[in-house]
């Protein structure tokens, strides 16, 4: 299993804020930060949970672009997640294949 915290997390529409996102393979859960856990790797940017079957590599470097714009987190937050929204990127089901993109 692998955790990461960061500055924010997407997943199907909701921004997550200073979230701590579990991974184990397919199976993801996303919560808030409460307190420090081992084996968490730090991430200081925002990390997208794509549909790995919808997300190109053209979708990936306009969200880097979004994500390089001189703005606040939020700001940033809300422009890539219309983006993904827009584009029907994020996974519909936990049975999709996720597709972890992450931003600085």
């Amino acid at each position: 299993m692998k955790r990461y915290l960061a500055h924010a997390v997407l997943d199907r529409g909701v921004i997550h804020y200073t979230a701590l996102l579990s991974v184990d393979g397919n199976e993801m859960s996303i919560e808030p930060f409460e307190r420090e856990t081992s084996s968490t790797e730090f991430f200081p940017g925002i990390i997208i949970i794509a549909s790995s079957e919808a997300v190109t590599s053209p979708d990936k470097d306009e969200l880097a672009a979004v994500a390089s714009t001189p703005a606040t987190l939020r700001q940033r937050s809300a422009l890539l997640n219309d983006y993904m929204t827009r584009h029907n990127l994020y996974r519909k089901s936990d049975t999709e294949s996720p597709e972890i993109i992450f931003l600085k």
